[in-house]
C-alpha cells in the first residue's frame, strides 16, 4: 500500500466527505455552494497532484521524500486552515441562522 496507496484512500475519504457536506448545503440553499464546491475541488486536485509527485519520486528514488512530504503538508495546513477559518465558518453561521446547531 505505502505512502501512494495512503493518498488513495485520503482522497476517497476527502471527496466522500466533501460530497456529504455539499449535499447538505444544497439542500438547505447555500448560497456559496458553487464557491464551497470550487475550494473542495482544489484539494482533491492538490492531493492527486501529490500522489502523482510521489509516484513519481518512489519510483526514481526508490525511497520516501521527506521534501515531498515537508511540501505537501505546508500546502495542506495552509489549505485547511483558510478553509476552517473562513468558509467552513460562515457555513456554520449560516447553519445558525437556519436554526441548526
Amino acid at each position: 500500500k505505502g505512502i501512494v496507496g495512503g493518498f488513495t484512500e485520503l482522497i476517497d475519504y476527502t471527496k466522500d466527505h466533501f460530497e456529504t457536506e455539499e449535499a447538505l448545503m444544497k439542500k438547505l440553499d447555500y448560497p456559496e455552494l458553487k464557491k464551497h464546491r470550487k475550494e473542495h475541488k482544489e484539494l482533491v486536485n492538490l492531493l492527486r497532484d501529490v500522489r502523482k509527485q510521489f509516484k513519481r519520486e518512489s519510483k526514481s528514488l526508490g525511497d520516501f521524500d521527506y521534501d515531498v512530504a515537508k511540501h505537501w503538508l505546508t500546502i495542506h495546513a495552509d489549505w485547511f486552515s483558510v478553509h476552517l477559518v473562513h468558509s467552513d465558518k460562515d457555513f456554520g453561521a449560516f447553519l445558525n441562522e437556519k436554526g441548526i446547531e
